[in-house]
């Protein structure tokens, strides 16, 4: 059986990945990305927490009514926030992957 040779030495790869992690282009990218889900992650929470404080607040005879709208509206917030994470990560992964590129180069 044949034996693997690596593409490049450990600890050139090492100080690579050192290398672009110290770079401020990724740090800026890092920060972003961690403001990102700071907002989407606070904006998710609060709006499933407004449903229960209503509900100890507020009894009309529309409450069950707004309790359904309210459950289809999670649901489609769960599937809006699953996609422009996506893409938001895509685009942040593109950036990184530019980044390695020209740090490797």
């Amino acid at each position: 059986m044949k034996e693997r040779v690596p593409i490049m030495d450990n600890n050139h790869q090492r100080n690579s990945i050192d290398s672009i992690y110290n770079h401020s282009d990724f740090q800026h990218i890092v920060r972003k990305k961690n403001r990102f889900l700071f907002i989407m992650s606070s904006c998710f929470l609060t709006f499933y927490l407004v449903l229960p404080l209503l509900f100890f607040t507020i009894q009309t005879k529309f409450s069950g009514m707004f309790a359904w709208f309210y459950v289809f509206s999670l649901f489609l917030l769960t599937w809006l926030i699953g996609w422009i994470h996506w893409k938001r990560m895509k685009d942040i992964e593109q950036q990184v992957n530019k980044l390695a590129e020209s740090k490797t180069r």
